[in-house]
């Protein structure tokens, strides 16, 4: 039954590409001949004669549709044999067991194949190749894994920020209504205005982390599909997975996107919060304090713990429901300013007398939040400390326990001053060419607070 399945298709190959006929034409002499292969044989001539037995058609060229039926009955019978057949993987151009794997096309050949269309290449066995080409990829989904994981710690983080911007807006939403509250009823106007800003930058900044998420989600959609195809593939036949091996291998080297949130992702809770009594002092000057500084709660360490009005700070226990954004210091309890300053001169007291450890001070905007760095110049920090009883500017044990700090930066004359509340003279100072913006920085590890003190407004009405 082969033989004659073979002499069959030796009867049905063209005379000049030697291929089973496809859209063969009939000439006058009888004989067929791929229509495109004909073409192609008369392109180099003068006459368009018959590629066999020379004789000079004039005619035009007629579709041989009984042998066109026929060629595509035996390629259809070919294909499945090949598909049905229990020996193995066939070739499909010579209807032979596939036998080698040709290292040089990467595929699986038979014996023809080798000796018509692989010569000079290198061959081995199916056997040999599944198992050099497994390991290889392998490597590639154990890569992918690994980039998987990656996106499913980014989801988490999304969520937990997605829950903590929910918090935030609750929280943040209270407090604006408690000090709108104080304020009375001619203010209300103003707490629905300042409320409706919060929720656009709300909506705004929740839109963006959903577009995040669906990213990530949809990476990872696609990354665990790919997995699972790959593994499909790893666990089939050695000769299926040769067939389809490269097409799946260029696929498994995934390009990794960028794994980065916004560095604003979180609500800025200074904005909504910060000096709010203050910004609405032409109608109540009197009545509402002026802070210099506001803390930034979007840096803060998981152990500190700030007042509503986000001008005081103290340590208490983790709370693993920080969301590790980037601007939020990781590794020590540290937190800034919401504002940072890059000219002018600045100035704010800090109330320590209740804190027995403390550090403050300022930094520069690019001082390290995820890893361990000491307060000095040369980590960008300039600052004064308590600890074990004794204050960094002097070595001498002391008499008295200060109260209250001033820091005052100077950043045209390049110098950050700390007096204390009753002195003209700086108990310590620093000079330096500051490059960037400069922030307030406080480090706490006690109990009790360091608190930044309001400063006394003074108006004066100019004609």
């Amino acid at each position: 039954m082969a033989s004659s399945h073979s002499s069959l298709e030796e009867n049905l190959k063209c005379s000049i590409c030697f291929e089973i006929f496809k859209d063969p034409v009939l000439l006058h002499c009888s004989h067929s001949f791929c229509k495109a292969c004909l073409d192609r044989s008369w392109s180099l001539k003068d006459v368009k004669e018959c590629p066999l037995c020379r004789k000079i058609t004039r005619c035009s060229l007629l579709n041989n549709l009984v042998l066109k039926d026929a060629c595509e009955s035996l390629v259809e019978e070919k294909k499945r044999r090949i598909l049905a057949g229990t020996q193995g993987a066939m070739c499909l151009d010579h209807a032979e067991k596939l036998q080698l794997y040709c290292v040089d096309d990467q595929k699986l050949v038979c014996l023809q194949c080798v000796a018509w269309d692989h010569q000079d290449h290198s061959f081995c066995s199916i056997k040999k190749a599944a198992s050099n080409c497994k390991e290889e990829l392998k490597t590639s989904q154990e890569a992918l894994e690994v980039v998987l994981n990656e996106f499913d710690d980014f989801k988490s983080n999304c969520e937990k920020i997605t829950r903590h911007i929910k918090s935030q807006v609750q929280k943040t939403e209270m407090q604006i209504k408690e000090e709108f509250e104080k304020l009375h009823q001619f203010l209300r106007e103003e707490e629905e205005a300042r409320i409706a800003e919060l929720r656009e930058e709300e909506e705004e900044k929740m839109k963006k982390m959903e577009e995040m998420f669906k990213e990530a989600d949809g990476e990872c959609s696609i990354l665990a599909q790919l997995t699972q195809e790959v593994d499909a593939i790893l666990n089939g036949k050695d000769d299926d997975f040769l067939q389809n091996y490269k097409d799946i291998n260029e696929r498994a080297q995934y390009t990794i996107p960028s794994l980065q949130l916004d560095s604003q992702a979180l609500i800025d809770v200074a904005k909504h919060l910060g000096n709010l009594r203050y910004k609405v002092w032409e109608k109540m000057k009197d009545l509402c304090p002026y802070f210099p500084v506001i803390l930034d709660p979007n840096s803060a360490h998981e152990t500190l713990t700030l007042s509503e009005d986000l001008t005081s700070l103290s340590r208490e226990y983790p709370r693993p429901d920080f969301p590790n954004n980037p601007e939020r210091f990781t590794v020590y309890p540290i937190i800034l300013g919401s504002e940072g300053f890059n000219a002018g001169i600045h100035s704010w007291m800090v109330e320590v007398k209740d804190c027995t450890s403390w550090i403050i001070g300022v930094a520069k905007e690019s001082v390290k939040r995820k890893e361990k760095c000491s307060a000095v110049p040369a980590e960008g920090i300039w600052a004064v400390s308590l600890n074990n009883n004794k204050y960094s500017w002097t070595s001498q044990v002391p008499t008295t326990k200060y109260q209250r700090l001033k820091i005052q930066l100077n950043l045209e004359a390049g110098e950050v001053k700390f007096f204390s509340d009753d002195s003209f003279w700086p108990l310590h100072s620093y000079t330096e060419r500051f490059t960037e913006k400069i922030y307030p920085f406080f480090n706490c590890t006690c109990e009790n607070p360091v608190k930044i003190l309001p400063v006394k407004i003074t108006v004066q009405k100019t004609e």
